[in-house]
């Protein structure tokens, strides 16, 4: 992403009606304006998120692109864009002998709302955790490349697994502590194909308290299902294809597995405290020792970093971009953060 403090997402699809081309020509400006995600006339074919990465398919599956199609990045800014030049790029992989390509499809195959959405809508009350829930059952045989779950700030943990026909559980994925900046599409080991009867189960956990470091709001406010930043979402992206003999053998990664539990899940990090949030100027802050503060953009680049020797401290971001940031104070034995909005 090219102005990564405010690159919420880049979606790519392609067009064979025209119809982007016709947009485009009436809009005096480069490109045309219109809602989050691809056109619904387009055909989907991928996306990128905050701390995404390669989007890779096994040897021989890809995407099938007639001629003459128009290509369609639509790209969604959050808080602070207005006047800045973006240079976000997509990079695709071509080949021309398409005579075995195996076609892929990528899709939320999970969403917010019904019929997979089963319990809802997706409100999360201010100071509340509260949990939802996804279902959907399979009416064939497929198999799944790799997986992204998205929500937002107020997402807390997002787990899926699938049960099948026989009753056995089969686990796809469990982020126990959601990261927005760290939506990556999870590839498989191996094909994970599921039969026809199985039904993938989610659910989503939102924690709308200050004990969420990752809340913008302070207080915190109702949040609900909605295309800003600021706003929450509850979808699943899969990357698939119908299953073929065989695909169950097919192995896409065989790196050694890496525990990292220990390292990245066992550290309580508490939220930090600071006023005014939305802030303009300045932000103080209080209650602390001495230690290192830091404020990163939204895919974790360091903007700001000051060495404080009391327990408030006053920073100065009337340099900084509006938008999100992440604003925190490391300690001998002890890490807070918290959300900033910079108006």
């Amino acid at each position: 992403a090219g102005l990564s403090q405010v690159v919420h997402h880049a979606d790519i699809s392609y067009d064979d009606t025209g119809i982007s081309a016709a947009n485009d020509a009436a809009d005096p400006l480069p490109g045309f304006n219109g809602n989050t995600g691809s056109p619904n006339y387009s055909f989907y074919m991928n996306a990128w998120q905050p701390g995404g990465n390669i989007a890779a398919y096994p040897e021989g599956w890809g995407i099938e692109v007639p001629p003459g199609v128009d290509f369609v990045i639509e790209i969604h800014y959050g808080p602070g864009g207005i006047g800045l030049t973006d240079t976000t790029k997509m990079n695709l992989e071509f080949v021309t002998n398409t005579t075995n390509i195996r076609p892929i499809s990528v899709g939320w195959l999970l969403g917010q709302n019904p019929p997979t959405m089963v319990d809802g809508p997706l409100v999360i009350p201010a100071n509340e955790v509260v949990s939802f829930h996804q279902e959907l059952t399979l009416n064939s045989d497929i198999s799944f490349i790799s997986v992204c779950p998205h929500m937002h700030f107020i997402g807390k943990s997002y787990k899926i697994w699938a049960v099948t026909p026989s009753n056995d559980t089969i686990n796809l994925i469990d982020i126990p502590q959601w990261d927005l900046h760290w939506q990556k599409y999870y590839m498989f080991r191996g094909i994970q194909v599921l039969e026809a009867g199985t039904t993938i189960y989610s659910e989503g956990v939102y924690d709308n308290t200050l004990a969420n470091h990752d809340n913008p709001f302070n207080p915190p406010q109702t949040v609900s299902v909605g295309g800003s930043t600021l706003d929450e979402m509850f979808l699943t992206y899969f990357i698939y294809a119908p299953y073929q003999a065989g695909d169950e053998n097919v192995i896409l990664d065989d790196s050694p597995l890496v525990d990292i539990t220990a390292s990245v899940f066992n550290q309580e990090v508490k939220p930090l405290e600071f006023y005014p949030n939305p802030a303009l100027d300045q932000v103080n802050i209080s209650g602390i020792e001495p230690g290192v503060i830091t404020i990163s953009d939204e895919l974790g680049k360091t903007i700001l970093t000051e060495s404080i020797n009391r327990s408030s401290w006053t920073i100065d971001i009337s340099h900084l971009p509006s938008g999100v940031y992440l604003v925190k104070w490391t300690g001998d034995s002890e890490i807070r953060q918290s959300r900033l909005i910079k108006n």
